[in-house]
């Protein structure tokens, strides 16, 4: 069989590859618990790196040798149930787990069979086959050149417009109303489970079973922290419809704002305290804001039940928008709205239409203000021809007005662009409280209307590590182009509470994550592998400060995380294995 590259699955002739510089003959690549690189499953399937993976299994990229294509192969292999062999292939599944193994991979293959014969759709990583090998399950899927939707707004200066964003994630809402329709809950939405091809359309991918998107399971969650909605993290609340529509409102927020909700388990019930889209992107249209709160509502009985229903909150707006920076329609008094309401029971709305300016009433305004110029002539000409007054000036029509005289008492216009002495264009500032600071500096569109000078710093728990807390400059305030504007940013909060190192079942967190946490916090965390007997490859050992203790950031900011090496545990494993053989299968005397 021919060799290929175990990275991109392109033809090798040596070590290295030509297309993505891997280097295929690294040990690294052998891991205990993953296929070993070069592994042929089904008969078929050229398997090399994985590039997933979570409670229930992993993802490899592979070569499908009979249609010379990759593709994904997704493995059931839920590691906290069962264990590889030696040999790099073979899954054992672990004493006592027999039964919840076997119940977990029943759901896997019946989810998996589902999602086959789900074809309508172009929006969804589709997946092609499954079988057996090996000792578990593999289904096949699709592989698609692109980038994640992390990846896709991080190039974007981390957000985009309604514009772009209507067009792009309508495909993908109704394939979600497929899968639901198909009785099949997502649970994992999120931006890392969204793919962005180079034909700039969206695949979803990422559907697992119900076991890996909660909490309290025989297996390791997999919860997307601003993206998971609040009845994942309960025991005992359902999911449903409603819990996809959570989880696409917080994507949709993310994509149009550049900020992520906060973790559903920390909000209020009622919702509150989330800033709505729109007084962080004035250009988002109010239809499309109030859609993506309703979607974001805690408590489950009030959130918006059906993707059906967001997607007619979202797309079913007036021909003219609203935004908070341009109004460009009126009510009408006379009228009231007949169309559909969002919400049963509501009062119809009034009708609103676009506003459009009369000829007529142009040709006033700007042949007003010549009338009253004449009109004030006229009228002081006339005062000043009476007998008896004294107050006519005699000097001739070329004196000098004097600079204290009123020219004229009208305000200026605020929708007319504003001019200054120096010939530059004034503009409206913006609103950037709330925003991330490092995608508003490399705004190329706010680096041409401003110009940024040095941040300031401050310990804020009410404003994640990151954002924007205050400008120097209030948002609406006409200013030239140009002017300096200094933003204060939050370094998150003062004082940090290191978690314990399980979860509250008593499972270990793994370091990654654990990480992500404190990162999150604006702490400088570092990773260091050390041996320790009692733990396995991976785990993390103890933090330095020691986890549970309370980190003052002014004082101390880094926490150093030690993961153990595994290799003393492995050698103690392999010998008290052996032993436990021999004294199984010693002869009798």
């Amino acid at each position: 069989m021919e060799k290929r590259c175990f990275g991109c699955m392109n033809t090798l002739d040596g070590s290295v590859c030509r297309i993505c510089g891997l280097n295929n003959a690294d040990p690294a690549h052998l891991k205990e618990a993953f296929l070993k690189p070069g592994s042929v499953v089904g008969g078929r399937y050229y398997t090399g790196l994985s590039i997933d993976r979570n409670g229930e299994g992993i993802t490899y990229i592979a070569f499908d040798t009979n249609i010379q294509t990759r593709v994904r192969l997704r493995e059931f292999f839920p590691g906290s149930l069962c264990h590889r062999e030696g040999d790099h292939k073979t899954v054992r599944v672990n004493p006592g787990c027999e039964i919840q193994y076997k119940a977990l991979m029943t759901d896997f293959a019946e989810l998996s069979r589902q999602l086959i014969g789900i074809t309508a759709s172009n929006s969804l990583l589709k997946a092609k086959d499954i079988f057996a090998d090996n000792g578990t399950l593999y289904v096949v899927y699709e592989d698609v050149s692109g980038v994640t939707l992390t990846r896709y707004l991080m190039d974007n200066a981390g957000e985009l417009s309604w514009e772009e964003t209507e067009n792009l994630f309508l495909p993908l809402l109704y394939t979600v109303k497929l899968l639901n329709a198909n009785g099949i809950v997502h649970r994992g939405i999120s931006p890392d489970n969204i793919l962005v091809t180079d034909s700039r359309e969206l695949k979803l991918k990422g559907v697992c079973t119900s076991a890996v998107r909660a909490i309290n399971t025989e297996i390791r969650s997999e919860l997307f922290a601003g993206y998971a909605a609040p009845e994942q993290y309960e025991k005992c609340s359902s999911h449903g419809e409603w819990t996809d529509v959570y989880a696409v409102c917080a994507v949709l927020y993310k994509a149009l704002t550049g900020a992520m909700p906060d973790r559903a388990d920390t909000r209020p019930p009622d919702g509150s305290g989330l800033v709505p889209p729109i007084e962080l992107n004035s250009r988002i249209p109010w239809n499309v804001s109030q859609a993506i709160m309703q979607g974001l509502i805690p408590d489950s009985a009030g959130r918006t039940q059906h993707i059906k229903e967001l997607i007619g909150g979202l797309y079913a707006a007036p021909p003219a928008r609203q935004t908070a920076r341009r109004i460009v329609e009126e009510e009408d008094e006379d009228e009231m709205d007949t169309r559909p309401q969002r919400r049963p029971g509501t009062p119809p709305r009034r009708k609103k239409r676009r506003f459009r300016v009369p000829v007529w009433l142009i040709v006033i305004l700007i042949t007003l203000p010549l009338l009253l110029c004449l009109f004030f002539l006229l009228y002081d000409a006339m005062i000043g021809g009476l007998p008896g007054e004294s107050h006519v000036s005699s000097a001739p029509s070329s004196a000098p007005v004097s600079s204290s005289q009123p020219v004229s008492s009208a305000p200026v216009s605020s929708q007319e662009p504003v001019s200054s002495s120096s010939g530059k264009m004034g503009i409206a500032m913006n609103d950037f409280v709330g925003r991330y600071y490092e995608d508003v500096i490399n705004s190329e569109t706010f680096a041409e209307l401003y110009t940024f000078g040095e941040k300031k710093e401050v310990f804020d728990e009410s404003y994640p590590f990151g954002q924007i807390v205050e400008q120097s400059i209030e948002k609406g305030t006409v200013v030239e182009q140009g002017s300096e504007l200094i933003l204060t940013v939050s370094k998150g909060p003062q004082y940090v509470l290191l978690p314990p190192l399980t979860d509250g079942e008593g499972k270990p967190v793994s370091a990654d994550t654990y990480k992500s946490y404190l990162e999150e916090k604006g702490v400088t965390v570092t990773i260091t592998t050390i041996d320790d007997v009692s733990f396995e490859a991976g785990e993390m050992v103890r933090t330095e400060p020691p986890a549970d203790s309370n980190l003052n950031r002014e004082e101390r900011n880094t926490v150093t995380i030690y993961v153990s090496t595994g290799e003393s545990y492995d050698i103690l494993h392999r010998a008290s294995s052996e032993a436990d053989e021999d004294l199984t299968y010693a002869p009798e005397e």
